[in-house]
């Protein structure tokens, strides 16, 4: 009895993370949605510069892919706690949690260039953005390195 009990706790801590990550990503990608149509509107009655237009759906992109990253990290612990889920296609389907860190890494990597894309459309000419570049570089080079490590290991 005690191992099974022990499974049901560790199964049971999962399926919350699990919810709760899957609640985050719809309330993302509903508050992305609600921003698509504001967006728009303000778009098709000419209210917005390029510029802004241009910040308002890097931004809006950033929302969604936000959203989804939750979405697979909520279905990439259903899949490794509980079963797999059929008919997914294969990147998404995984089986162990390196796996499921590969999948993190590399959206967050494109989340974060998509937001740096958002900085240097906004960017004022005064703020260091040069710093945060490559800040953001040294993380991106560093979570590249690590994903190539994987690949290595796995190959």
């Amino acid at each position: 009895m005690g191992n099974r009990f022990l499974i049901y706790c560790i199964k049971g801590l999962a399926a919350i993370g699990l919810l709760g990550i899957f609640a985050l990503s719809v309330a993302v990608m509903l508050y992305g949605m609600v921003e698509t149509v504001h967006a728009a509107g303000g778009i098709l009655q000419n209210q917005h510069s390029e510029k802004d237009i241009i910040v308002i759906v890097v931004g809006i992109v950033d929302f969604f892919l936000l959203g989804i990253t939750a979405l697979l990290v909520a279905v990439g612990l259903y899949e490794l706690f509980f079963k797999p889920i059929a008919g997914l296609p294969d990147w998404i389907n995984i089986k162990n949690m390196d796996q499921l860190k590969v999948m993190l890494i590399t959206v967050a990597i494109l989340v974060m260039s998509i937001s740096f894309m958002g900085k240097v459309v906004t960017w004022n000419g005064e703020d260091d953005i040069m710093g945060y570049g490559v800040a953001l570089g040294l993380v991106i080079i560093g979570l590249s390195y690590f994903l190539s490590i994987k690949q290595k290991k796995e190959s």
